[in-house]
């Protein structure tokens, strides 16, 4: 097996067990340690490479404009990248007072999290605005707060208050910035929006 599909069989389990049993998945998880580069890659970067790629090729389909398909799949891109180093950043900084290696128990939270959101918020950038198929793409994307919520009593051992203000400001971060990173880049580039 390469190891192209043998990483990509990875990551299409435990985005089945974060989906299916979360709980399970993040007992998995905590006992890891696997590098950052290859974290970020596998779980950020490349999914949404793949999702910004299906996310133009449905507005392509949907909308008949190759041109701001192609923009509105560079700006989900753009919009989910920038979100997770944000959201990632302000995880940590939330994490460290309580938490030793706030970084490695962020990262983990953030990049996971993320993942799951990644999957939807893709699909629904893809479909036109206001259609049924988009909004509930979006409604599902907020399923990845659930996954947050499970990981974060999971992976670190948080008091009660620590646990609120994490699930509360990283999933506020995972859920509004690349919405607004997404429309902020939108105007910048002159697509069409449609609200």
């Amino acid at each position: 097996m390469l190891p192209g599909r043998k990483q990509f069989t990875f990551y299409l389990s435990r985005l089945k067990g974060l989906l299916l049993a979360p709980g399970r998945e993040w007992e998995v998880i905590r006992d890891e340690r696997p590098g950052g580069v290859r974290l970020l890659r596998g779980f950020i970067v490349s999914p949404c490479a793949c999702l910004s790629l299906a996310a133009i090729l449905l507005r392509w389909a949907t909308a008949g404009s190759l041109p701001v398909a192609f923009l509105w799949g560079l700006i989900n891109f753009l919009a989910c990248v920038i979100g997770y180093y944000i959201t990632f950043r302000v995880t940590r900084r939330v994490l460290e007072p309580e938490v030793d290696r706030a970084g490695h128990v962020a990262f983990q939270l953030v990049t996971y999290t993320f993942a799951v959101y990644l999957i939807f918020r893709s699909l629904s950038a893809g479909f036109p605005p206001r259609s049924i198929a988009g909004e509930l793409m979006a409604v599902l994307s907020l399923y990845s707060l659930y996954t947050l919520y499970t990981g974060a009593s999971t992976v670190a051992t948080l008091s009660a208050a620590r646990k609120q203000n994490v699930c509360i400001i990283a999933g506020a971060a995972v859920a509004a910035l690349p919405f607004f990173i997404a429309r902020l880049l939108a105007l910048a580039f002159r697509v069409p929006i449609v609200i």
